[in-house]
């Protein structure tokens, strides 16, 4: 007869290799499974953090956090917090390091350390990877469930852990085909936008800055209210903006374009001077120079002669001794202020991770378990929980699927079940 698993893990990423090691490690001599329809497992971890792997952060609290209900996180790492976290992977081998704004990373520097220690800690738990298989139904049967590939190959198993992450790079597997799995037993999603990706402006408003990098402030609005702000790194493109300081508002910007508003990023270009300093700066600067040189030294050449413009100079060649001062409150406002229209986000193949996803209400918010189908368990990016820039991401695979895994094995020990 067919092998019967105690637990198949459905995904083989983050949270669907913690499952498994969880969920074996619990139950000493079970038969878990990995189920990926990749010809390997792990390949969204290879590119996490520019493929140095930056797997958590030193500072994980529920306000880095977002979805319906984000509270739904708090058990969960209550149960496998941070210190767990670096316990487990220290103890696979992982020398973890702290770089800036609280990034961990192994000290390795190479996500693929990260993926060899969990890909060899699977095998000495003697877990099963079912690579190439494609999951496309899960059928209840009475001792379990059938789990069925678009190519009708089955596995059976007690328990099933849905970890099939959402629509972010779908390049690498992930594009959403794991919702409807779990819609079809009843469970809810919410609108999905991107996350963690770059946002879109007219092309001519940022193609002549392109390439251009800075620290800024930027706030975003949605029809004239402020949904997000950071502070950090902003990157020109020739398609709109970029770097760590707008993935981190891209999530505000992406919900609110979702929800048909309009919106705007507002950047502050020299965020340590206020208006007040900035001004009695421009007014003392030399004015004997022209236009296109004014603000040489102080702001990249590219986008200071685009501020000048903005500010109302036509020709750039003019000097600036017949410039009233008016000018130059006028310039102080678009430097502390300058406005953006933001008119999309960049596709799911740029985006890190998915806003939104299959509703927590309906899972038990102390095990993951299903509430709408008993022995479906379900953890990570699929849910409606998604994380900030800098290894929350990570911090929830971990965790959500350490409970997950950890929750499947638990109530197989508590009941017999006889597989025919």
């Amino acid at each position: 007869s067919m092998i019967c698993y105690d637990v198949a893990v459905i995904g083989g990423g983050a949270s669907g290799l913690t499952a498994s090691i969880f969920a074996a490690e619990e139950l000493k001599n079970g038969k878990v499974a990995i189920i990926e329809r990749n010809d390997r497992v792990g390949k969204k971890i290879l590119s996490t953090g520019n493929g140095r792997c930056n797997f958590t952060n030193s500072k994980i609290s529920v306000e880095r956090y977002h979805g319906e209900d984000v509270s739904f996180v708090l058990p969960v790492f209550e149960k496998f917090p941070l210190q767990k976290t670096l316990e487990f992977f220290a103890s696979l081998g992982i020398l973890a390091k702290e770089e800036e704004k609280n990034k961990m990373f192994p000290n390795s520097f190479q996500a693929s350390s990260v993926l060899d220690v969990i890909r060899l800690h699977t095998q000495r738990l003697k877990i099963d990877e079912i690579c190439n298989f494609k999951c496309c139904d899960i059928v209840k049967e009475e001792d379990g469930f059938k789990v069925v590939s678009d190519d009708r190959r089955t596995i059976k198993a007690k328990k099933i852990i849905v970890a099939l992450g959402g629509m972010a790079a779908p390049n690498m597997g992930t594009d959403g085909n794991g919702y409807s799995l779990l819609e079809k037993f009843g469970h809810k999603k919410t609108k999905l936008s991107p996350s963690l990706v770059q946002l879109k402006c007219p092309p001519k408003s940022v193609i002549a800055m392109k390439g251009v990098r800075l620290d800024v402030n930027i706030k975003i609005t949605a029809d004239g209210e402020t949904v997000g702000s950071s502070f950090g790194e902003l990157l020109f493109t020739e398609y709109g903006i970029s770097g760590p300081a707008v993935f981190d508002v891209s999530r505000s910007a992406a919900v609110s374009l979702n929800e048909g508003k309009k919106v705007c990023a507002l950047v502050d270009l020299i965020p340590f001077l206020n208006e007040e300093q900035l001004e009695e700066h421009l007014k003392q600067r030399n004015r004997d120079i022209t236009a296109e040189n004014f603000l040489n030294g102080m702001i990249n050449k590219l986008l200071g002669k685009q501020l000048m413009k903005k500010a109302g100079i036509e020709k750039l060649s003019i000097s600036m001794t017949d410039v009233s001062d008016e000018f130059f409150e006028k310039l102080t406002r678009i430097i502390k202020n300058c406005k953006f229209d933001i008119t999309g986000t960049n596709s799911w193949n740029n985006a890190q991770t998915t806003a939104g996803g299959i509703k927590v209400k309906d899972f038990d918010i102390h095990t993951l378990e299903s509430k709408l189908q008993n022995g479906i368990y379900s953890c990570g990016e699929i849910l409606d929980i998604d994380g900030d820039c800098g290894g929350f991401n990570l911090q929830w695979a971990w965790s959500s699927g350490a409970v997950a895994g950890l929750s499947a094995a638990k109530s197989l020990k508590e009941k017999t079940y006889g597989c025919k």
